[in-house]
C-alpha cells in the first residue's frame, strides 16, 4: 500500500527552517501589498461613482457671502464667516450661557454650529 513519509521536527536542518520562515513572511507581506493597493484603487474609484451631479446647498443658518463676483463658467465655493458672532451675555456669566446655549440645541435638534445667538438674559422670576 501506498504510506505518506513525513518529516518529523527532527529532520529539518536549520536552513529550510529559516527559508520556510522567510517564505512564510514574504506571503504575508505580498498579502498586505495587494490589500493596500485594493483599498487604493477603491477609495479613488468611489468618489467617482457616488459624486453628486450638482453642488448641494449649505445647511443651517450661517450666512454666506460671495467673496467676488462669479462668472458663468466658474464653480461657486461659499465663503463662511471666520470667527463665531459674539455673544451679549446680560445679567448672565459665561457657564450658564453655554449651558442653556447646549439645552436649545439638544431640545431643538439642531446642531449648536448652526444656531445663532445673539443676546441671552437672565429673567426675574415673577411672583
Amino acid at each position: 500500500m501506498f504510506t505518506l513519509a513525513a518529516k518529523t521536527a527532527e529532520d529539518y536542518s536549520n536552513t529550510e527552517v529559516l527559508l520556510y520562515a522567510l517564505l512564510g513572511i514574504a506571503v504575508v507581506i505580498s498579502v498586505l501589498t495587494l490589500l493596500y493597493l485594493a483599498v487604493k484603487l477603491i477609495s479613488k474609484a468611489a468618489p467617482a461613482v457616488n459624486s453628486p451631479a450638482e453642488p448641494q446647498p449649505l445647511q443651517g443658518s450661517q450666512s454666506v457671502v460671495p467673496q467676488q463676483p462669479i462668472s458663468e463658467g466658474e464653480p461657486q465655493t461659499p465663503v463662511l464667516p471666520l470667527s463665531p458672532p459674539q455673544v451679549t451675555l446680560i445679567d448672565t456669566d459665561e457657564p450658564t450661557a453655554a449651558i442653556l446655549m447646549a439645552i436649545v440645541s439638544e431640545r431643538s435638534g439642531i446642531s449648536l454650529h448652526q444656531l445663532e445667538f445673539k443676546s441671552i438674559r437672565l429673567l426675574s422670576e415673577v411672583n
